[in-house]
């Protein structure tokens, strides 16, 4: 959704298809929803100021993993240019057919017992024949889902507008556009799930109720805003710095610009995903790219994630000694909200320091889950070794667990980690303070406010959305609209633009200067 934002398909009509592991095609039918008779999804595209766009959406198991396979699985190219040089070397694929369906087929047939296969092998088959016929079932997969989106859109496409990593083939954005006899428009930054989130989350903060908002802001005092952006950069590199302690305790120092990187990265996918849990893997691959081995990695991303629990979780307990009364006296519904809120974030610290302490229950389970997973036929491709997968799962756990023994023993390191992330929070939670300063108003301590937000923190962070969208803005409102007043819409706006859209934007440049860098290297 946020790609078909990204590409400007705000037209009922336009389309546009993400070649990633997978194709996710996806086109603007409006403001009513068109029910598919095909097999294809109706998805929301976009809410803002209150309008609905609805999406047809088609979704392709295995496009880009199929190149993966042939690199990994095959071993018949070195990386993913060689692929598009073999298919080039060749006018057409010899007759070879490859289905890819590793695990199923998607939209339209979806058939979770269909396989892959390889057909029209003949003794002048070569790996370059092989190569293109794997760009080509890309296409003809993606030329499937235009087929039946044609069928149920009200209107026919007249361009695909394409984005991913994929993009970058030639080859195969060519041999798509032959299959569809249809112009495939890609655009000069091929990254637009990233810009697409970006752009919506600064489209839709402008869009909300801006008849009073321009005086509002008129009354804004400028040292207040000064110190609200402040308390946000000092929230980046209180973490920043924090990753520069824990890598340097766990033997895998990263320099500075590195750690930046690694919390941007962090914050920008937590942003964007639901339940915040798209951060840490995609943290976890930055680090993996800078040599820094998964297991260790992924033991200093939960060490740091433990170390931001165990000061969130402290506030809150302080928040609720100091603040817990007023918002009862709101409405009995706040106790039970947020005790739940303090209850989830101390489980998941406590779950998370058990499974680096206590390795060998961790390895047993991933190693029955594995074996389970296995058995079921649908989830695995055929000669596949479950022992073998267990092994590898072990062997991380065991490099998981002894990451985590060395680096507890620098308890300097770790305790410096511990102040930098009750700072962090600190800063981060300041800027609803700060907020209410800057339009003039007093009377309220600074511990009320940011003890009364740390509790709608953790309160709101237990709702699923991408950034707890709703519940983020809901008990802002709730908490806070005695003391706000007539100003309430635009502080709300300021603070979530701050707290929230300013980590989308800057997350953003930085995601896309990581893929350049590491595109950059890969030529």
């Amino acid at each position: 959704q946020s790609a078909l934002f990204g590409q400007a398909c705000f037209t009922p009509g336009q389309a546009k298809n993400t070649y990633g592991t997978g194709c996710f095609t996806l086109m603007n039918v409006g403001d009513t929803p068109v029910r598919s008779r095909s097999g294809l999804v109706t998805s929301v595209g976009w809410q803002v100021a209150g309008k609905t766009v609805y999406a047809l959406e088609g979704s392709v198991f295995n496009a880009g993993s199929t190149i993966q396979w042939l690199r990994d699985e095959l071993g018949l190219i070195q990386s993913a240019p060689e692929c598009d040089r073999l298919a080039e070397s060749v006018p057409d694929s010899g007759g070879v057919v490859v289905v890819p369906a590793f695990t199923g087929l998607g939209a339209p047939y979806w058939d979770m017992y269909a396989r892959g296969t390889i057909v029209g092998l003949t003794r002048g088959s070569t790996k370059a024949h092989i190569a293109r016929a794997v760009l080509e079932c890309i296409a003809y997969q993606t030329a499937d889902l235009v087929r039946v989106m044609n069928a149920d859109a009200p209107c026919p496409l007249t361009e695909l507008r394409v984005d991913g990593g994929a993009t970058v083939s030639d080859i195969l954005m060519q041999i798509q556009a032959d299959l569809l006899r249809l112009p495939v428009d890609r655009p000069a930054q091929v990254e637009t799930t990233a810009f697409g989130a970006a752009a919506l989350a600064v489209f839709a903060a402008a869009t909300l109720d801006a008849g009073d908002v321009r005086a509002s802001l008129a009354a804004l005092l400028p040292g207040w805003t000064a110190a609200i952006v402040g308390c946000m950069l000092l929230y980046y590199l209180c973490d920043a710095l924090k990753y520069q302690l824990i890598t340097r305790a766990f033997g895998c120092a990263q320099p500075l610009g590195d750690s930046i990187d690694t919390s941007m990265i962090g914050f920008f996918y937590s942003a964007v995903t639901p339940a915040a849990a798209g951060g840490q893997p995609f943290q976890v691959l930055h680090m993996h790219h800078r040599g820094i081995p998964t297991g260790t990695a992924t033991s200093v991303i939960c060490t740091t994630y433990c170390l931001w629990n165990v000061a969130l979780v402290t506030l809150g307990i302080v928040g609720m000694c100091l603040c817990g009364g007023k918002l009862a006296a709101q409405s009995a519904a706040w106790i039970p909200v947020l005790a739940l809120g303090l209850l989830v974030h101390a489980g998941l610290l406590t779950l998370v320091l058990l499974s680096a302490i206590f390795p060998k229950p961790m390895s047993a389970f991933g190693t029955a889950c594995i074996r389970w997973l296995y058995r079921r036929r649908p989830f695995v491709r055929r000669g596949a070794d479950p022992e073998a997968a267990a092994g590898k799962w072990c062997g991380f756990v065991a490099e998981y667990h002894d990451a985590f023994a060395a680096g507890i023993r620098h308890r300097g390191k770790l305790a410096g980690a511990l102040a930098l992330a009750l700072g962090q929070c600190t800063a981060y939670m300041s800027v609803a303070y700060c907020t209410y300063r800057g339009f003039g108003l007093h009377g309220v301590p600074f511990w009320q406010v940011t003890g009364t937000q740390v509790l709608l923190y953790i309160g709101a962070s237990c709702f699923p959305m991408p950034g707890a969208s709703g519940a983020s803005e809901g008990t802002f409102y709730l908490a806070f609209s005695p003391l706000f007043g007539d100003y309430l819409t635009t502080a709300m706006l300021i603070w979530r633009l701050a707290s929230y859209y300013l980590t989308i934007v800057l997350g953003y440049i930085d995601v896309v200067a990581e893929r350049v860098t590491l595109r950059h290297a890969e030529e």
